[in-house]
């Protein structure tokens, strides 16, 4: 992500924003329930929510720019927290937000706004 954009968001004024989340799961936890730590009797099970899904977003906001080839971009991710998990990669901010909306089960969920919700023409590069 920094190499992206340290060399296509170099223009002057340029605010880049990263945003990164996760997603909790509904069923996994660590501790496991099936563990009894035995040193340790009152501490209690399933204390810290593994996420199911993590995520970043990416935006070079161009909007005050006086650079004519200036240009507004976003590109994100969204990967499965799990030994073989998908990753998704997306240029379209709007697709990005709708799968955000729908793993966190909330229609309420907005991460950027403005220029940085228009599609990015460079769609195959998400590196």
């Amino acid at each position: 992500m920094k190499e992206r954009l340290t060399s296509n968001c170099a223009f002057s004024s340029a605010e880049r924003y990263v945003i990164t989340g996760a997603v909790p799961s509904t069923n996994h936890f660590i501790p496991q329930k099936d563990i009894i730590i035995e040193d340790m009797p009152d501490r209690g099970v399933e204390r810290v929510n593994v996420p199911s899904h993590v995520w970043s977003a990416v935006c070079c906001d161009a909007s005050d720019s006086k650079n004519s080839a200036a240009r507004s971009y976003f590109f994100g991710v969204v990967g499965e927290n799990k030994a073989g998990g998908s990753l998704t990669k997306y240029s379209d901010y709007n697709l990005m937000i709708g799968k955000i909306r729908e793993l966190y089960g909330s229609s309420e969920i907005d991460l950027l706004v403005d220029e940085c919700s228009t599609p990015n023409p460079d769609a195959d590069v998400v590196g």
